[in-house]
């Protein structure tokens, strides 16, 4: 069969377009979900940065921006079109992360001040805010900063290898630094713990 010049003209660039809007430097994805006091919601992120506030209610909602970590051979532009948040569950722990390999991703969550929260970083910056159970973040490099939402703790240890490490709002911590290290311990009769270490960087919980 033959097709008219013009038609076939029309075709090419209108495939191009199509194949290129998939090519760009930032996606935006959300997800919105329902938890249950006491789980635990864990994130995994590579590269970048990390805010998460609390309030009232039951519902998790997220926001991440993902865009490249370098550029590339398309310069800044990245193939977004199969990027999205995973995510698993298994009994009460449901786990998050963006499964793109060189990017950047900044997460915003907001989310129930009654879960425990996990974080593991390799190198970006945390902010925390209101949460009052259980808290472990590990990052490789970069800086964590928690406000706590309540004082019901049994436990809290902070460390870093590289960087400082401060406790403000809790009596009779115990203070161990050696060379560029430090490490912040604390004790009492609460039952939610808070763990963190960090590589290289500082650590700033507040109470």
């Amino acid at each position: 069969m033959n097709y008219p010049l013009r038609a076939i003209a029309l075709a090419i660039p209108l495939s191009f377009a199509a194949h290129a809007s998939a090519w760009t430097d930032q996606v935006t994805l959300e997800d919105s979900f329902v938890v249950s006091a006491n789980d635990t919601l864990i994130l995994d992120v590579g590269v970048g940065q990390v805010d998460v506030k609390t309030h009232d209610g039951d519902t998790v909602s997220v926001t991440v921006e993902v865009e490249p970590a370098s550029d590339g051979f398309f310069g800044d532009h990245f193939d977004f079109s199969d990027t999205e948040i995973s995510k698993t569950t298994d009994g009460s722990r449901i786990s998050l992360m963006v499964k793109e390999e060189d990017t950047k991703q900044r997460w915003t969550l907001k989310v129930p001040a009654s879960i425990h929260f996990k974080l593991d970083m390799g190198v970006g910056e945390a902010d925390i805010t209101g949460l009052r159970q259980n808290i472990s973040v590990d990052v490789g490099v970069g800086d964590v900063e928690v406000d706590l939402g309540g004082n019901d703790y049994g436990s809290i240890e902070l460390e870093t290898g590289v960087g400082d490490a401060d406790l403000d709002g809790f009596k009779g911590a115990r203070e161990i630094r050696q060379m560029v290290s430090q490490e912040v311990q604390w004790r009492g009769d609460g039952q939610y713990d808070i763990e963190i270490d960090v590589g290289v960087g500082d650590i700033d919980v507040n109470n």
